[in-house]
This record gives structure tokens, C-alpha cells and sequence, in this order.
């Protein structure tokens, strides 16, 4: 591995040892601010929800678990074993399937969420990171950081179809089903390799910042938005050219990214900071910024409550917005 990939697996191994003290209340008051904290297991690290049931699901990386978030309560109704070392989280709302990364493992446990149990368990690549599913076509995409490759889930076969090789150490994923393009960011190559859903072939490489991480789509504005945690900044790129069209400065080691496309308001976790920053969709300038918990990692936006729900990997808990 690299001095980067190197970095990025020593913060993973320290996350995971961190102290197994865990609080399992309820959520506390809604801060001066109105954000609200959510004590969920150990280490949470990727987030996902599915806006049709308005349940959120949290990997939690240091107790192999996901917690359930009930939207409408605020509150964790319940928690799910899963495989070694839970790291990102895809949902496919149409079929109310959850696809957790198992980092440690090699692996992913597909959740059913009306069960709120595991239904399938699928052999990937070597430390699957990132999920993204896409309802059209029933395709979840995983990142796999140590082997270099995206792993393609079919879900009507619970198999995998294809591994398409792509950058260094890929992490983030997301796609666009309107033009059926999948995007992810490379960690260890300073790259965002872009995939036609149709072919699984890799159809472009876009350079962006130092250590891109998050991902996330406007697919109204046709817009891709990816952090770069080394170089503290936001790459804005334009779906159609293939090109970044604008850089946003001034964050702080940012990892995760989520995007409301009803209002075109983009939100970035600042790892350093203990900040979510939100973005101008049009301007590309920053708003504004929230204090969430302790080294928040992931993002994710329920455009149907206008909520963002932030892990904080230091202090076990999900911020909501």
C-alpha cells in the first residue's frame, strides 16, 4: 500500500479500538441549534436511509451492528448483527433492501427492512468501503479499497455479476439511474472513475483533489460533488463534460457528502472541525455551518423531512439537522 492507503487503514484500526463504552438512551433534547444527537453502537461510520419508510440505517464499524432509526421519532428501534466491521450503507427504497459493507469481512449482509433482519450474505472484493444502489436497475455498486475494483450486485440474483477494475483505493459511490453512470472516488489516485451502468465499463477518469472520499449526486442539476479530505475542498463535477466546473474551499479533512436536489443545498461532514458545512447548490459557496458531534464522518439528506443525519465516529452518536 501507499503512504495513503496506509493512513486510511490506520484511521479504520484506530476507530475500531476505540472504547467499547457505548450509551443506548434516547435522544437527547434538541440542541440551541435544533440538531439533535442520537446515541447509536460503536464507531458509526456509513449512513443510508430510505426516504419511502423514512427509516435510517447506521453501519456501526465497531460493534459489527447497524442501528435503525425510526425518521419520525428520532429514535433507534432497533439494532441488526451483521458481518466484520460495518462500513457503508446502500438502500435500494423500491425493494426496501439494505446493503452493508462488511470491511473486514469481504462481504455484504443485505438487509430486508421490513424484517429488520438479514436475509443474504454476498461475496465482494478485499475491504469493501462504499455502497450506492439503483432502484432502476436493481444494481448496488461496492467499492472495494484493497483490491482496487467495484463489485456489481444484481439483486434479483444475489450474486455478484461483474468486478470492474477503476482506481487507487476507491471509496465513495453513487450514481446517476436517469443516465445510468456510475461515479466513484479513487482515495489513493486523486480520481473519480466514471462507469456506464450498461457496459460496467470504466468510460472516463476525472481528476479532482487530494484524497477524494465522499460522493454525492444532484441528479436534477446533473451535478457530482466530491470531498477531498487532504486538500479540505469540494470538487463540483459537470455530468455532462466529464470536467470539474468548480471548486469549493475552506472545509476541514472532509469525508462525507450529501445533497438535497429539491433545493440544491449540499452538506459536507468536516472531520477536523466536528462541522457540517452547507453549500450553495448554484453560488458553490458556503452558507453556513452546523457544530455536530465528534469526528462526524458520513452524510445523508432525506429531501421528503429536509433532515441531514451526520455520524460522528468519536462520540457514538448521529447528528440530525
Amino acid at each position: 500500500m501507499d503512504r495513503r492507503a496506509l493512513r486510511l487503514l490506520a484511521v479504520v484500526l484506530a476507530i475500531a479500538a476505540l472504547s467499547t463504552l457505548a450509551a443506548h438512551a434516547d435522544a437527547v433534547a434538541p440542541s440551541p441549534g435544533g440538531i439533535i444527537t442520537i446515541p447509536v453502537g460503536l464507531n458509526p461510520d456509513g449512513i443510508g436511509l430510505n426516504p419511502q419508510t423514512n427509516q435510517v440505517y447506521v453501519a456501526n464499524l465497531g460493534d459489527n451492528t447497524v442501528s435503525v432509526i425510526d425518521g419520525a421519532t428520532n429514535q433507534v428501534v432497533s439494532t441488526i448483527g451483521v458481518g466484520s466491521g460495518p462500513a457503508g450503507v446502500g438502500v435500494n427504497p423500491s425493494t426496501d433492501r439494505i446493503f452493508i459493507t462488511n470491511y473486514f469481512g469481504g462481504n455484504v449482509s443485505v438487509i430486508k427492512g421490513s424484517r429488520r433482519a438479514v436475509v443474504a450474505t454476498v461475496a465482494v472484493g478485499v475491504n469493501p468501503y462504499g455502497a450506492w444502489s439503483n432502484s432502476v436497475t436493481r444494481h448496488t455498486y461496492v467499492t472495494n479499497y484493497g483490491s482496487n475494483t467495484v463489485s456489481v450486485i444484481d439483486e434479483n440474483s444475489k450474486g455478484t455479476i461483474a468486478t470492474i477494475p477503476v482506481g487507487l483505493n476507491p471509496i465513495g459511490v453513487v450514481a446517476d439511474p436517469h443516465i445510468n453512470r456510475v461515479y466513484v472516488a479513487n482515495f489513493g489516485s486523486n480520481t473519480v472513475s466514471v462507469i456506464d451502468g450498461a457496459t460496467n465499463q470504466v468510460i472516463a477518469t476525472i481528476p479532482t483533489g487530494s484524497a477524494p472520499q465522499g460522493i454525492a449526486a444532484n441528479t436534477r442539476s446533473g451535478r457530482i460533488y466530491v470531498t477531498n479530505n487532504f486538500s479540505n475542498t469540494l470538487s463540483v463535477i459537470d455530468e455532462t463534460t466529464n470536467r470539474v466546473r468548480a471548486t469549493v474551499r475552506g472545509l476541514s479533512s472532509p469525508i462525507g457528502v450529501g445533497v438535497n436536489p429539491r433545493t440544491g443545498r449540499v452538506y459536507v461532514a468536516n472531520y477536523a472541525s466536528n462541522t457540517v458545512s452547507k453549500i450553495d447548490g448554484d453560488t458553490n459557496t458556503i452558507l453556513e455551518s452546523f457544530p455536530v458531534g465528534t469526528n462526524p464522518r458520513w452524510v445523508v439528506v432525506n429531501p421528503e423531512t429536509n433532515r441531514v443525519y451526520v455520524t460522528n465516529s468519536g462520540d457514538n452518536t448521529v447528528s440530525v439537522i
